[in-house]
């Protein structure tokens, strides 16, 4: 029987919410995750900011610098519940979240008299960025960690489907291997879904919600 392939390294709770499915799967990591920033320097543009921007799970390594005493009061916007998740059980109490960057833009209370800090990776993506410079919200950001493609190699021929849970994972994995346009594609969001199409594949199946058990059941319906 073949498996679905997800790309994408799994943490515990991912592979509970897999096992619970009795899902037949594989993985493969097509990133590495670098952190880059000086921890004098992000702590003290943490302990300025009125609020802070995260849109993954990543730059939670830098939040941690922020003294236990002060998280509660610290406000935070973020992308995506499981991250959400993972800053309550480190003491983040004022914390607004979205599926997505387009969401998390919509939504956000923004304040255009105090900057706020984003914390991000190397490959960003320029939607927040850009709305808050559109209309005229004033922001810091400061890149927390480097994302590095490590160019896994896939024989397609063993798995039903192949899973892609942001651009950066399909550029590391389609620039190293020539898969089946026709292959059955699942995809977590509008942008990886972009990204995807600039490869050709033809049977792509987008999550109804950006969220990794959104896509899980919606794949497994259909295999």
């Amino acid at each position: 029987m073949k498996s679905i392939l997800i790309v994408k390294y799994l943490t515990p709770w991912h592979q509970e919410i897999l096992n619970e499915r009795k899902i037949n799967y594989d993985q493969v990591a097509p990133l590495s995750f670098e952190y880059i920033y000086n921890p004098e320097v992000i702590q003290q543009q943490m302990h300025a900011a009125n609020h802070i921007v995260i849109t993954s799970s990543k730059s939670i390594e830098a939040l941690k610098l922020i003294p236990v005493n002060e998280r509660a009061d610290k406000r935070i916007s973020v992308v995506g519940e499981h991250t959400t998740q993972e800053l309550i059980t480190i003491g983040f109490k004022k914390i607004h979240d979205a599926k997505n960057s387009e969401e998390l833009a919509l939504s956000g209370k923004w304040n255009r008299t105090q900057p706020l800090l984003y914390l991000c990776g190397n490959l960003r993506k320029d939607t927040l960025s850009d709305f808050w410079q559109n209309h005229q919200v004033p922001f810091t950001e400061a890149i927390v960690y480097k994302t590095q493609f490590l160019h896994p190699v896939i024989d397609a021929s063993l798995h039903s489907c192949i899973l892609f849970f942001s651009p950066s994972s399909v550029t590391s994995v389609c620039s190293s291997n020539t898969l089946p346009s026709d292959m059955l594609i699942g995809s977590i969001g509008q942008s990886t879904t972009q990204r995807l199409h600039q490869y050709h594949f033809t049977n792509i199946i987008e999550a109804p919600e950006s969220t990794f058990v959104s896509l899980i059941d919606t794949i497994t319906k259909l295999i």
